[in-house]
Formats: C-alpha cells, structure tokens, sequence
C-alpha cells in the first residue's frame, strides 16, 4: 500500500469510532471522490470504505480531526435484493483483490452468518464457501446466472462452477476442486 493511501490515526480515535459504529455509512458506488474542505479533490475512495461520523447535511465525514467532504449524496441503504449484490459485485471485474466492508473479512470467518444449504439448492445471489484439504475456509464466491461464480483469485472474475468445483476456462482446470463446505442463502 503507498503511504498516500492511508492516515495515521491514535488509538483514541480508533476507539471513538469502534464506539461510534451507527455514525458510519459505507460507500456503495464503485468510485467515490473525496474532498477536503477547500474544495480541493483528495483522493478516490472504493466501495466498500467506511465514511465514520457522516453528516448528512453537508455530506461530510472525520478521521480523527480532518473533515472529508462528498459533492453528492450516496445511496447508503443496504442491499435488499439479490440483482443488487450481484450487479456491484460485476461493477469489480478485473480489479485487484481488496479486503472489504464491515462483515468478517475472512471467508472462514464470513461463514458464521447464515443460514447453510446444500450446494443443489444454491440459487443466484447466494455465497459460496471452500475449504482445503484440512478443512479450512479459505475462498468464498457469488453464485450467478447460468452456474457461474463471481469471486476473487486474483483479480474479481466469473468462472464456470458445478459439483467439481471452480472451473478457469483460461487454465481448463478447477483451480477450487470439490472444497465447498457451505453454502449461505441471504
């Protein structure tokens, strides 16, 4: 990560947030600009980035003492229908893998939320889980149209998924063989 990329913060004000979490809003649309209260453009923000203390009336937000400003308002509401996880999920095609949003950022840990099903009963829209050969959670998708996934092995993809596994149609091989453990139907 460069050192333009992140902001030192004190352990006070990574305390004040943890204890703030219902003042923070998470960006929903793939590319956010940011600005600091000159006007002056600061940087890009991904989907996903937590804006702590968003204020509404000025569409504002803090880290620490700095303000950050928006130009226009986001949609913060939270995702109610299958189309719109996987429609943001394809908005990341090709990009780098990133850690995301406020849920557990493991896939071994992800699998904890909900409820489990057999991988006959999977239907677009629901996560998809992998363990290894010592039954460790490692990888985790979204299962789409057609039997495909989308998911990250380096950069986010679509892959071709059945009882075997992943299919890469680059490589003509299952690059994730017959691991999935669970499936979690949102």
């Amino acid at each position: 990560m460069d050192k333009k990329m992140f902001l030192l913060i004190s352990y006070d004000c990574f305390y004040e947030i943890l204890e703030n979490e219902s003042k923070t809003k998470i960006t929903r649309n793939a590319i956010t600009k940011i600005y600091d209260k000159n006007n002056k453009f600061i940087t890009f923000l991904s989907a996903g980035s937590n804006l702590n203390f968003f204020d509404k009336k000025d569409l504002s937000f803090k880290i620490g003492k700095k303000k950050f400003f928006l130009k226009k308002a986001e949609n913060f509401k939270n995702f109610k229908k299958r189309d719109e996880i996987v429609n943001t999920a394809k908005k990341f095609l090709n990009s780098p893998y990133l850690w995301g949003i406020n849920i557990p950022r493991d896939a071994y840990q992800q699998i904890n939320l909900e409820e489990k099903i057999k991988f006959e009963e999977a239907k677009y829209g629901d996560l998809i889980f992998f363990q290894n050969k010592n039954k460790k959670i490692f990888h985790t998708g979204i299962m789409i149209e057609n039997k495909k996934i989308i998911h990250c092995s380096g950069k986010v993809r679509i892959d071709k998924i059945d009882k075997n596994g992943i299919f890469d149609e680059e490589k003509l091989l299952y690059s994730h063989k017959k691991t999935f453990k669970f499936i979690i139907s949102l």
